[in-house]
């Protein structure tokens, strides 16, 4: 569950905002919940501590967003935050707050689709999880833990770091590969399944991961797999 919260003090920009990420979570078959506030004061009451992602403006009337972050940033270090603001003279203050973008209001049609696809990256690599059931258990797999995913028929070994190395699940790779859709994973060839995370290495239709594992990539797949890599990794 992602969730987010939305802050300022127009409610005309808290409704655009909420419309935004509405339609980006559910285009992306994300489960979601957002907060909204429209004063510092209101936000800072909330429970911040549990907050994955925050839209804050910076300037709301005799409320500043910089000192706002400051108090949020003792209770949420992990927070990501994304100012939104019609005023570019704030820009360089958010950096002391360790803010992880600055979008003007005049540019978030354009640019709110792209951030979020980098916050998606961001929150993948700190420990969403893949939920599989091993019998009646169900297991919570962290996404940064996944190598790579190999397809058996309708049955899949989930290749990872961890301890426990391989897990297997009874489900096809077609479906795994629906459930990984905005995680960072690319099909390289019709058994694997692979964590973009953990390429080290494309080159003469084979796939190096970060553990030295080599596996072989369809060579009708290869430039699809090379424009996913470099568009995950933001090069294109």
């Amino acid at each position: 569950m992602l969730k987010i919260s939305v802050c300022d003090d127009d409610k005309t920009s808290v409704d655009k905002l909420v419309s935004l990420i509405e339609k980006y979570c559910q285009a992306k078959e994300l489960e979601y919940s957002i907060k909204r506030y429209t004063s510092g004061s209101e936000l800072l009451a909330g429970n911040m501590s549990e907050c994955d992602l925050l839209f804050l403006d910076v300037d709301m009337g005799s409320e500043n967003g910089i000192a706002i972050a400051h108090e949020i940033r003792k209770v949420n270090k992990e927070l990501i935050l994304v100012y939104v603001s019609g005023y570019v003279q704030y820009a360089p203050a958010g950096y002391n707050v360790k803010a992880f973008a600055y979008i003007l209001k005049n540019d978030l049609d354009s640019l709110f689709e792209p951030t979020m696809n980098d916050v998606m990256k961001q929150l993948n690599f700190r420990g969403m999880t893949y939920s599989m059931k091993a019998g009646s258990t169900e297991i919570s797999i962290p996404v940064k833990n996944i190598l790579y995913i190999e397809s058996f028929d309708k049955t899949i070994d989930i290749h990872t770091n961890l301890p426990q190395e391989i897990f297997t699940q009874r489900q096809t790779l077609t479906d795994t590969a629906k459930q990984l859709a905005d995680k960072g994973f690319v099909q390289i060839h019709k058994s694997y399944l692979v964590n973009m995370q953990h390429i080290s290495k494309l080159k003469n239709y084979a796939v190096t991961l970060t553990d030295g594992t080599n596996l072989p990539a369809a060579q009708k797949r290869w430039q699809e797999i090379i424009a996913r890599y470099l568009d995950w990794r933001g090069k294109i």
